[in-house]
């Protein structure tokens, strides 16, 4: 009996192709599935084995975060995980009051314009404002609206770690955090 083919999906990969994925995004491209993912999924009901997203809730309201988490819980097989890579508001403020070097120099060379002579006021506001971000979370935030949609098993992981297998995990952003879920 021939064994099925998974079904795993890495929403929003913007220029990330992983083999043996479905790459997703509303950008066109060579291996890009075109899919606006502010609408249902065109995916049954219980047909993905995996999801994988990183640095894309935060450009999503928040009705339209809810909506699309919901939609990514609904194509899910039951017991199957997702995987959530953002920029963790908790670190971005703790980067901020404590003034890190280390995320100073992360994050400067993608900041277009430092007006005011890259004083942390500035960079802060950027980080949550630039690159089209519409929404911040906690770790604690998005595990709260992560249950509230259906989600079990609600885990805060390291970067490279995972239960699931499934850490894609292409940034190494010092603000990142990851959070696993099963459905």
């Amino acid at each position: 009996m021939k064994a099925k083919k998974q079904v795993k999906l890495h929403l929003a990969c913007g220029p990330n192709i992983v083999e043996g994925w479905q790459n997703i995004d509303i950008l066109k491209g060579k291996d890009i599935i075109n899919i606006n993912l502010t609408k249902p999924l065109p995916y049954k009901d219980k047909s993905v084995d995996a999801i994988f997203h990183e640095h894309f809730i935060e450009h999503l309201t928040k009705t339209e975060a809810e909506s699309f988490l919901k939609e990514c819980r609904r194509v899910l097989k039951p017991g199957s995980a997702m995987r959530i890579g953002w920029p963790d508001m908790n670190l971005l403020l703790k980067a901020y009051f404590l003034r890190s070097k280390k995320y100073r120099d992360y994050v400067l060379p993608a900041l277009d314009d430092h007006r005011y002579g890259r004083n942390w006021d500035e960079i802060f506001s950027d980080c949550l404002f630039s690159w089209e971000h519409r929404y911040a979370y906690t770790a604690k935030h998005l595990k709260l609206v992560l249950e509230t949609a259906g989600f079990k098993n609600v885990k805060v992981m390291k970067r490279g770690d995972s239960d699931q297998d499934i850490a894609l995990d292409f940034r190494n952003d010092p603000a990142t955090t990851y959070i696993e879920v099963t459905r």
